[in-house]
């Protein structure tokens, strides 16, 4: 799937979600590693040389493919 920006990542990333309520014990870790991933749009990480819309194009073809194939929930690399 071609993703041309952030507001199509969006839409379509909330067409494989759940509901996590918000007192659920992986709320609080999760909310620390979104604080931490923060920093990966650095402009001085741009010598590795890639593009966040790239990395949403991957991350929403991956949530499509364990979608269809029944996997959307679980862990692990066998979804």
């Amino acid at each position: 799937m071609k993703i041309t920006g952030f507001r199509q990542y969006q839409s379509e990333s909330r067409k494989t979600w759940g509901v996590i309520l918000m007192d659920h014990p992986i709320v609080y870790p999760t909310l620390g590693l979104v604080n931490e991933a923060g920093v990966v749009p650095d402009p001085n990480l741009h010598r590795i040389r890639f593009m966040l819309e790239d990395v949403a194009e991957v991350k929403i073809t991956k949530l499509f493919s364990r979608l269809e194939r029944g996997k959307i929930r679980g862990d692990g690399d066998n979804r």
